[in-house]
């Protein structure tokens, strides 16, 4: 809010006698100011209701195409809607013409009844520079006041999501999205979460619908942030609501590397391909990892609600166009379901990387392991060998599966002294991945109270936890 410091406001009067109201008072960003503070400008006013549609490309106010102009149009824009009207009022201005019935009612909009009351207590107090001063306090007091007005004077939400669906079915889907986030965020303003949250909820929905998932996304985002504001619990209808977003997020096959091809031409079609798809998979990423930090805080388990990992293990596993198996492993252990887990580890085997299909279950056994989830863990390996036994016989016979299977029988008793011997044994195969040698040392502290010797051990594991 400090970067509202660096505007000045210029002061454009007639010089022939005209009815005050139509005297206009304006907002422009401070000649010098640094990109880096209009820019700051420019994203605080479009994320708190002001409708940067014109500054868009194509936009009635795109030209000219400078930070500044862009700037100066949104901080006018936001300044002009957060009018003083009931401070203005205060100090001796008659506002009884912007009253219902006055002669200055109609039009009856927010930014004319401002542009009203500034303009006569502007001429009221001398034309001074303090009479037109636009500080922090005073942001907080407009605040305050635009808050309480907005509250009386939004519209039913319905009305805004029923225009708002036809913008979409239009084809104007950028410039719904820029009305979606300006009209919610007026509600938000107002303190009127749950109907900030509807008209989120719907455009997310439209938009996916209708293939966009870049704006789709955003507005998914959007609404769990919402909830954040909103301090709304992890309960059934928010979930439900989560749970519909994601199975709008399209499902395309991909191939999951680069196969034999004809021409240039199939060449770029595959690249095309494989870029949404990424595109695809950074986006309900995000949107679902916002869901999992929000169910965390608001009443799930300390790890985010186990369904919400489980929806995005799945769709990294099947949307992915190069699998991240350690990622896809971390979301799987904290769904609570290891015989879904079970299940993709059998089908991951001979997919894409031969050779690694042990490597794959030794890092999810040990990882339920170093959570101290002892009966998942045994679950899990006994269903993959159950299901592995036509698939791939030789399973079986890998030394990390043995290993595997020596440590999970050495747990159930107090024998620190067998444990160590496994890790010297078996030392070859361990190294083949770093990450098991740091799960075995998380292991070992959780059920043998054995302090790791470097504090900085761990460090991985945690970045991908605070990364899942």
């Amino acid at each position: 809010m400090s970067s509202l410091q660096l505007l000045t406001l210029v002061l454009l009067v007639s010089t022939v006698a005209i009815p005050v109201v139509t005297c206009r008072q304006w907002c422009m960003a401070m000649p010098g100011t640094s990109d880096e503070q209009l820019q700051a400008n420019i994203d605080f006013g479009c994320s708190n209701g002001v409708d940067c549609t014109p500054i868009q490309p194509g936009g009635t106010c795109y030209v000219p195409n400078t930070l500044f102009d862009h700037a100066s149009y949104v901080m006018n824009a936001y300044y002009q809607s957060h009018g003083r009207i009931e401070d203005a009022c205060s100090q001796n201005v008659d506002c009884t013409p912007i009253q219902p019935g006055g002669t200055c009612y109609d039009p009856n909009t927010l930014l004319d009844h401002a542009s009203f009351a500034m303009n006569a207590y502007y001429q009221s107090h001398g034309r001074t520079e303090d009479a037109c001063r636009f500080e922090e306090e005073n942001i907080k007091t407009l605040r305050s006041m635009s808050r309480e007005r907005i509250k009386r004077e939004l519209p039913p939400v319905q009305e805004h999501i029923d225009k708002l669906r036809k913008v979409v079915e239009e084809g104007n889907y950028y410039g719904a999205l820029q009305m979606y986030k300006s009209i919610s965020a007026r509600y938000v303003t107002a303190q009127r979460f749950s109907e900030a949250l509807d008209i989120l909820f719907s455009g997310a929905c439209i938009e996916l619908e209708h293939g966009l998932v870049n704006c789709g996304a955003d507005l998914a985002i959007l609404f769990v942030d919402t909830l954040v504001k909103a301090k709304s619990p992890c309960n059934d209808e928010a979930l439900d609501r989560i749970r519909f977003i994601f199975k709008l997020f399209p499902r395309v096959p991909v191939p999951p590397h680069l196969v034999d091809v004809s021409d240039d031409e199939d060449v770029q079609n595959l690249q095309e391909s494989l870029g949404e798809a990424r595109s695809r998979v950074e986006n309900l990423t995000s949107f679902l990892r916002a869901a999992i930090k929000w169910s965390a805080e608001f009443g799930g388990p300390r790890t985010g609600y186990p369904e919400l990992h489980a929806m995005l293990g799945d769709y990294l596993y099947t949307e992915c166009p190069e699998l991240d198996m350690v990622r896809i492993s971390r979301h799987f252990v904290r769904a609570e379901d290891p015989e879904k887990f079970a299940s993709m580890l059998v089908n991951f085997m001979g997919r894409c990387y031969p050779g690694e299909d042990d490597l794959a279950i030794a890092r999810a056994v040990l990882m339920y392991l170093s959570m101290g989830n002892m009966k998942d863990a045994n679950f899990m390996m006994d269903e993959i060998k159950k299901q592995a036994e036509t698939k791939n016989p030789e399973l079986s016979e890998s030394d990390l599966i043995q290993f595997i299977s020596y440590l999970l029988e050495t747990l159930q008793r107090d024998a620190l002294p067998l444990f160590n011997m496994l890790r010297v044994k078996y030392k070859s195969s361990i190294d083949r991945d770093q990450l098991l040698n740091e799960l075995l040392d998380e292991i070992a502290e959780r059920f043998y109270g054995v302090q790791r010797k470097n504090p900085l051990q761990g460090m991985f594991g945690d970045i991908f936890k605070m990364m899942g």
